[in-house]
């Protein structure tokens, strides 16, 4: 497992510290920014310390760490004064998305939080104090507006993993659908934007307008959203992933002057400014991860875009004022202890889905339908037997 502890998944900073957890295993590390020192300051005690994905997304706020869950059904929150953990279960809805693939982000509303789905049928509203949470189910008046969305593309989920705030209104995509969330009301609103098969995966305000990344067909739209109006076309150059490969690594952010879109497989970033120029930013990555990217994740923090570079142990922090890149490298002292205590964890570790055997045996014995890919991906029967 060695270095792969401190591959980045979801993240978050606030002053010269970054909190992340990590895909292969269950546990919560603070890293300073400025140093690049790394501890691993919890260890949440509901799950093994070898299980992976649970939560995805993060974010900070008054001295807690809320995660977004993955593969959990929990949210799970941190209190860093207390360094204790809560869990809060979601509902547990019927839908046609993978049961694993719950939400892809987490978003600050006031007193509430939003949770952003990416397969999960609702978008979840949480209130930060009482835990009461608010269910809207995007699925299924989708499914309602559009019967044949499923026929159509194989496929139900947000396809944009990167979206938009802008007035109150969350904006998302279900391939060539957008879905307006009005995050005070809770009402939806959708769009047919296209009327071609499309995955737009990434959205942000630009001039007045929206721009809109499609991963499948490599295109970046300019879209009026009020007359509903594909304004302007650019083509980025590459070929994307179709709907449903986990909402695919193509973002598009808005900075001071325009946006930047990235995209995995390229080892730079386009800005597109206020006149629509368009300008490589190189960021001198030289290696690919395990996947062929050179980004697999990367967020927005005021003027900064913070990349993790996959199977580096490092990050990029992109000054977006001045184009500045500065690359700090992840230094973990206690790397061979936490390495020897997750290869000590007798359970499945495979495929980046990690569950406890006593869960998968619950499930059967009470004549739970469980599906072969919400375990792993792989050999369920040789990891149980290897696990055993």
């Amino acid at each position: 497992m060695g270095k792969r502890i401190l591959n980045i998944y979801g993240f978050d900073a606030g002053g010269n510290s970054l909190y992340f957890n990590n895909q292969l295993i269950n546990a919560i590390f603070h890293m300073d920014i400025i140093t690049g020192e790394v501890e691993c300051i919890k260890i949440p005690d509901k799950y093994c310390l070898v299980q992976g994905s649970l939560h995805k997304d993060l974010h900070i706020d008054n001295d807690k760490i809320w995660f977004a869950p993955y593969a959990a059904n929990d949210i799970l929150i941190y209190d860093l004064k207390l360094n204790a953990c809560e869990y809060v279960d979601i509902p547990r809805l019927e839908g046609h998305g993978r049961k694993f693939v719950k939400f892809c982000g987490i978003q600050d509303y006031g007193n509430w939080f939003i949770l952003v789905p990416a397969e999960y049928p609702a978008i979840l509203k949480i209130n930060k104090i009482t835990y009461e949470i608010i269910v809207t189910k995007w699925e299924e008046e989708l499914l309602k507006r559009y019967p044949d969305f499923i026929k159509t593309n194989q496929y139900v989920g947000i396809s944009s993993w990167n979206y938009e705030v802008y007035n109150n209104i969350l904006y998302l995509f279900a391939a060539n659908v957008s879905i307006q969330y009005n995050m005070e009301s809770d009402e939806l609103n959708f769009c047919e934007v296209s009327h071609k098969t499309k995955s737009y995966a990434g959205i942000a305000r630009y001039r007045d307008k929206f721009a809109v990344a499609d991963r499948a067909d490599s295109e970046l739209v300019i879209w009026d959203e009020a007359e509903n109006k594909i304004l302007k076309t650019y083509d980025l150059g590459f070929k994307g992933h179709k709907a449903g490969d986990d909402g695919g690594p193509l973002w598009v952010f808005k900075i001071s002057g325009g946006i930047v879109v990235v995209q995995g497989k390229d080892n730079f970033l386009r800005f597109f400014d206020d006149a629509g120029e368009v300008r490589k930013i190189n960021l001198d990555i030289e290696n690919r991860g395990a996947g062929g990217y050179f980004v697999e994740r990367i967020k927005q923090i005021k003027n900064d875009m913070i990349i993790p570079l996959e199977g580096q142990n490092a990050v990029l922090i992109v000054n977006t004022t001045d184009w500045s890149i500065k690359k700090i490298d992840m230094k973990f002292h206690g790397l061979e202890l936490l390495t020897a205590k997750a290869k000590g964890e007798n359970y499945i570790v495979e495929n980046n889905l990690f569950y406890e055997l006593n869960d998968l045996f619950d499930r059967l014995k009470k004549n739970e339908n469980v599906e072969s890919e919400t375990m792993c991906a792989g050999n369920i029967g040789f990891q149980i037997y290897q696990s055993l």
